[in-house]
């Protein structure tokens, strides 16, 4: 791309809506691979609900220590866990109308658990399911076709192969002719969205 070209780009991007900038790109980029784009992206994107009572204990990725506090001295040490562990006081329909288009999504299965249900975690696990959140994903989606959001699932606290394959069919049953079809390089049972 010549300098003129992205001299001109940059000042068209200034003007483009938050929630709709894929959308509304300079034709000089449509052809440009998402990876060589630059994408605004949310760290820990669905820690706006953590949960802040008492059934959600401190999660098991944390020190030990940290959690013996925590379960003896609640009263005084979530506050603290709390304040730590919030990255993203915006919910995910506010970050996605914010321009954000990478999502940093955490997956956990809270610890007695006797459901299948999936959250989200960092410290503490969320109020909101993981189901719950990807619906509100796909709604957005829905308002939006010609947006694309990168999600990126990991850490996989406390899931069994079960509960695996449980998360893959909840994003193929909420996303269906969203997802991006696999492509070469693309590890065997993940699931790309557009």
């Amino acid at each position: 791309m010549s300098s003129e070209v992205v001299s001109e780009v940059q000042v068209s991007l200034k003007e483009l809506p938050m929630d709709s900038w894929m959308d509304h790109l300079p034709c000089a980029l449509w052809d440009v691979p998402l990876r060589n784009l630059a994408i605004p992206g949310s760290h820990n994107a669905i820690t706006y609900c953590l949960d802040k009572s008492d059934r959600s204990p401190v999660d098991l990725t944390q020190p030990d220590l940290l959690q013996k506090l925590d379960k003896y001295m609640k009263p005084l040490i979530r506050p603290f866990v709390y304040k730590w562990a919030v990255t993203q006081e915006a919910t995910v329909k506010e970050q996605l109308d914010c321009g954000v288009r990478y999502l940093d999504l955490r997956i956990a299965h809270r610890p007695n658990d006797t459901s299948t249900n999936l959250y989200f975690y960092h410290g503490v696990y969320t109020t909101l399911t993981v189901e719950t959140v990807l619906q509100e994903i796909r709604a957005w989606l829905d308002v939006h076709p010609r947006e694309v959001v990168l999600l990126s699932f990991s850490h996989f606290l406390g899931l069994n192969q079960d509960l695996h394959t449980e998360l893959i069919s909840t994003i193929r049953t909420v996303f269906t002719s969203k997802l991006c079809p696999t492509t070469v390089g693309t590890p065997p049972g993940s699931v790309q969205l557009r």
